[in-house]
């Protein structure tokens, strides 16, 4: 999970969004774009980290081009 924050830090302010399963993510626009994720459960059935981003549709961008778009602004 933090590696996934960390990058997603790197890029723009984030909020998480636990009731909903996913980060808030501000692009280069100043639009919070809602980034859902997974998450894997450990034997205990205790949430232990996030396996990937998930695509609510495909209006919302990846982590990846939030990551490349960040880039381009650097």
């Amino acid at each position: 999970m933090e590696a996934i924050e960390g990058i997603l830090a790197a890029v723009s302010p984030i909020r998480k969004n636990d009731s909903e399963g996913e980060f808030l993510v501000t692009n280069i626009h100043g639009i919070e774009i809602p980034v859902p994720y997974s998450c894997v459960k450990d034997d205990a059935g205790k949430l232990s980290q996030i396996i990937r981003l998930i695509r609510k549709d495909v209006t919302h961008d990846t982590v990846l081009n939030f990551y490349e778009l960040h880039l381009q602004t650097i």
